[in-house]
């Protein structure tokens, strides 16, 4: 091997070297995948493959299918059956974010019918599974209820850490329809006014109409602000009315916007008392069947009745148009009085509202309209989180322990760290000793979904 020859291996293999060394750290550097939690290996801090440590909980790998109870058994309120069972999870760190159940009715002659629903349940949970106004031709045998357990959809609460029983209930009371401590007594001559959102320059609407009615009802606000009037346009002249009625009501600054202090400040002096299920200060006569997209003067009336309760329709706007605010709120509303939620004012809907919301049917000893028994009471968010939607679910007993009544409602917008009441009624006939059953008052929210976190 001459001189030449060997310098030139040399060279080469210094060159491949250096090569090689240059593609070995480009490749580390900027080709290999970094170690993750779906890379199926042990090559973090996880204490089993993809999870513990760094990754999710190792839990996932060892989930307990949910527990079910295989029969169901039911009540009958008004002529509709009210079917229910329940789901127990016994994971620690894991929900059913979405589960399939059924439940199979076999009637006396033999026919069966199917009832298929979608719900969730939390961790270290159980859960009532209803199902709601059922019309059956025939009284039922047997109820079977089943869980489809491969449609589970498991999934970790969306807020780490959150406490174990975030909700807690206070001042419970089971009472009769016509012995409603609580109740008030009503003007029925007095026009009240619930203001629920920011008004300024340029906003219209019902809202602005009664702003302007109570300014125009002011004798210091008429005397600085000429040509003050009822529009439903939130004016120059308007916005010049409120500086002054705030300013009256000790208010500051005088912004002329109706929002925060000034928001409040009205519904203390002229909003309608709406925690009391007893006071019903406007009266409706429904005789339409009323649905989606549908724009009638009756659509309007009914927007009106359901904004006197804030739970039921919280947005409280006034457009005769039958839009889905409309159908939330209705359901709300079919839901609170145990009627078939169809979103459709239907005729069993359109009577209970002439029943809850005609002040001819208003008994003079402050009775709850068309209610014969219900629960009231207090529950509190103890998170630091705003829910859109809390449901309570309550069952009372007769003195054998035996169910005879389900009811449900569902609260909106639960702001953190609060306090709000709640009502659960019946109005079917009940036996005269009641109780609310052992553990039949629960209340939960999905905690597991982000659209039902309001950041």
């Amino acid at each position: 091997m001459n001189q030449r020859f060997g310098k030139q291996i040399l060279v080469s293999f210094f060159t491949l070297t250096f090569l090689s060394t240059c593609g070995y750290g480009f490749y580390f550097s900027f080709i290999k995948p970094k170690p993750n939690c779906f890379d199926k290996k042990l090559n973090q801090t996880e204490t089993e493959i993809d999870c513990g440590g760094k990754c999710h909980s190792c839990e996932i790998n060892h989930l307990q299918p949910l527990e079910f109870s295989t029969t169901a058994q039911y009540v009958i309120q008004n002529n509709k059956y009210f079917i229910y069972s329940r789901v127990l999870n016994i994971n620690q760190s894991y929900g059913a974010k979405n589960f399939k159940y059924n439940f199979l009715v076999t009637l006396s002659n033999g026919q069966t019918k199917s009832f298929t629903g979608i719900d969730y349940v939390l961790p270290q949970s159980g859960k009532d599974i209803l199902v709601t106004n059922i019309d059956l031709p025939l009284t039922p045998t047997s109820i079977s209820f089943s869980v489809d357990l491969s449609s589970v959809e498991w999934s970790e609460p969306i807020v780490p850490n959150l406490l174990k029983n975030p909700f807690s209930f206070s001042n419970i009371s089971l009472k009769k329809g016509d012995t409603l401590s609580s109740a008030k007594t009503i003007d029925q001559n007095k026009i009240y006014y619930n203001f629920t959102k920011t008004l300024k320059q340029g906003s219209k609407g019902e809202e602005v109409s009664n702003l302007q009615s109570i300014l125009l009802s002011d004798e210091l606000v008429v005397s600085k602000v000429a040509n003050l009037s009822i529009s439903g346009t939130f004016d120059l002249n308007t916005f010049k009315a409120v500086i002054v009625w705030q300013k009256n009501n000790g208010i500051s600054p005088q912004t002329g916007v109706v929002s925060g202090t000034t928001l409040d400040k009205l519904n203390e002096l002229y909003g309608r008392p709406s925690n009391d299920p007893s006071v019903h200060q406007i009266s409706f006569n429904f005789t339409k069947t009323l649905k989606l997209n549908m724009i009638d003067a009756e659509v309007g009336d009914l927007q009106r009745a359901l904004a006197s309760d804030p739970t039921l329709y919280p947005e409280a706007q006034i457009t005769n148009k039958y839009g889905a605010l409309t159908k939330r709120a209705v359901e709300r509303f079919q839901t609170k009085y145990n009627i078939k939620v169809t979103g459709i004012v239907d005729a069993a809907t359109r009577s209970t509202l002439n029943t809850v919301f005609n002040k001819t049917n208003t008994t003079t000893n402050n009775a709850i309209s068309g209610v014969n028994v219900f629960i009231e009471g207090l529950v509190f968010n103890n998170t630091p989180i705003k829910w859109k939607a809390v449901s309570i679910l309550g069952f009372i007993c007769d003195t054998n322990s035996n169910v005879v009544g389900i009811s449900k409602t569902v609260l909106n917008n639960v702001t953190a760290k609060s306090q709000q009441k709640f009502f659960l009624s019946w109005t079917h006939s009940l036996p005269s000793d009641l109780k609310i059953c052992s553990d039949g008052l629960t209340i939960d929210t999905n905690t597991m979904d982000k659209a039902n976190w309001v950041k």
